[in-house]
């Protein structure tokens, strides 16, 4: 009970800070305005699950009809920064981090415990790189890589009035990106008009699709191509997020 009732206050504490400092947007705002509230919202979350889906569609110039798209789906609950669990279940992948350790699934379905080297994720999952937990929505709308936005209006997501902010995401901070050619994705952004949290995060990933000629894909720009967009739903936030860990034997 004491641990629920200190996990309330801690949440409380969080939004009343937050709620303090963002400022209150009246009539149509800019698309500035709206970002710097979504980061300072942002920037107090630490706790949020967030169900990932990749629909990848094959395009053929001049050929109306495309292939069926293709779904990839990805469940992230991050209880604290070094706290968190993927699930995947296309490929029927669980990742789990505490703290130092990390568990994995093996081909045979059990679970595997290893330590937590930094080396080894760096790249693996977008967020681990750095000191914020995997799909943190911070990862798109820091400044050094979120550029050319706009505001797009209002929309409503599952009972929410969102903001509607659109701009470009590179893979590298500017100039950088520009001076390598390497093509920005598309991005949008829904924050909940009255909380400021970010309700949904779309993709165009144009740089993904670029890629694809070195893994195998038969992308020729032009006559085939890949249409793929990654939606990122948010939930939870600042909730309480319960991360069950394995039982895993030590030797």
């Amino acid at each position: 009970m004491r641990n629920v009732l200190s996990t309330l206050l801690t949440t409380m504490l969080l939004l009343s800070a937050c709620a303090s400092n963002v400022a209150a947007i009246h009539g149509t705002p800019t698309a500035n305005q709206v970002l710097t509230n979504v980061r300072m919202v942002a920037n107090g979350l630490k706790s949020y699950r967030v169900t990932r889906t990749i629909t990848e569609t094959t395009l053929y110039t001049g050929v109306p009809a495309s292939e069926p798209a293709v779904e990839f789906h990805q469940v992230i609950e991050v209880s604290a920064t070094d706290e968190y669990r993927i699930s995947d279940s296309e490929i029927g992948m669980d990742y789990i981090r505490s703290g130092m350790r990390t568990y994995s699934n093996n081909t045979a379905g059990q679970w595997e415990l290893h330590p937590f080297e930094r080396n080894l994720d760096d790249g693996f999952f977008p967020g681990q790189a750095t000191e914020r937990p995997p799909m943190h929505p911070l990862e798109w709308l820091d400044k050094r890589v979120l550029a050319n936005t706009a505001y797009m209006g209002l929309d409503e997501i599952d009972g929410h009035t969102v903001y509607v902010v659109t701009g470009q995401i590179s893979m590298l901070p500017a100039p950088a990106s520009d001076d390598r050619l390497i093509p920005a994705d598309n991005v949008r952004i829904y924050a909940d008009t009255i909380s400021f949290n970010v309700v949904r995060i779309e993709i165009d990933r144009n740089i993904l699709d670029v890629e694809r000629e070195d893994v195998g894909y038969q992308v020729i720009p032009g006559v085939v191509d890949i249409d793929t967009i990654e939606v990122l739903d948010y939930s939870e936030h600042n909730n309480t997020i319960e991360i069950t860990l394995p039982n895993v034997p030590t030797h």
